[in-house]
C-alpha cells in the first residue's frame, strides 16, 4: 500500500485551527518562576528518600525501590483536568479519621483530583522531588498568553523553602 496516498486521503479536508497551548517563547509571565530544566540541582541520597517514604507509611522494601527510581526523575509534572465534567458527583475521597483509619466519602471528580494533588505534593516534598501541577484549562488566560504561576500552574519544591506555604497555595 502507498502510505503517502493513505495519508493524503486521511487528511483530505482537515483544517487545523492551530495549537491552543501557550506559546513556547517566554511561557511564564511572572519573574518568580524558577529553573525550567528537568534536572534537579540537588539530589537527596537514596537512604534519605527511602526514609521519607517509610515515614509516609510505605513498606521499607518498596520504599527502597521507589527511592532508587526517584534518582532518575528530574521533576514530576501533573496535568490536572479541570473541565466541566469534573463537577460530576460520582467520585470519592479517602478521609483520615481520628483513630488513623481511612474512610471513603462521596465527592466530585474535582474533589478527587484536589485530594490526589495534595497527597502527591506532600509526598514529593517529603522525598525531595520537585513537581509541577498544571491546569488543563485556564479560564482567565487570554488565548496566546503565557502561563502564570499561581493561576495556571504551581511548582512544589523543597528547595524553594517554606513547604507549608507551598502546600497552602494548593488549597487556594
Amino acid at each position: 500500500m502507498n502510505q503517502s496516498l493513505l495519508s493524503q486521503q486521511a487528511m483530505a479536508g482537515v483544517h487545523y485551527m492551530g495549537a491552543s497551548a501557550p506559546p513556547m517563547a517566554q511561557p511564564y509571565s511572572d519573574d518568580t518562576h524558577h529553573d525550567e530544566s528537568l534536572v534537579r540541582e540537588r539530589m537527596d541520597a537514596v537512604q534519605t528518600v527511602q526514609g521519607g517514604l517509610v515515614e509516609l507509611g510505605v513498606p521499607a522494601g518498596l520504599a527502597g525501590v521507589v527511592a532508587e527510581d526517584d534518582q532518575r526523575i528530574g521533576r514530576r509534572i501533573y496535568l490536572l483536568d479541570n473541565s466541566g465534567s469534573t463537577a460530576t458527583g460520582d467520585g470519592s475521597v479517602l478521609v483520615e479519621g481520628r483513630n488513623g483509619s481511612a474512610t471513603q466519602v462521596p465527592g466530585t471528580r474535582w474533589e478527587e483530583i484536589c485530594a490526589f494533588t495534595e497527597d502527591h505534593a506532600r509526598w514529593n516534598l517529603t522525598v525531595g522531588t520537585p513537581c509541577e501541577f498544571v491546569l488543563l484549562n485556564s479560564w482567565s488566560r487570554a488565548q496566546g498568553s503565557g502561563i502564570q504561576e499561581g493561576r495556571d500552574c504551581l511548582h512544589i519544591d523543597r528547595s524553594l523553602g517554606d513547604v507549608a506555604a507551598q502546600l497552602q497555595q494548593l488549597s487556594t
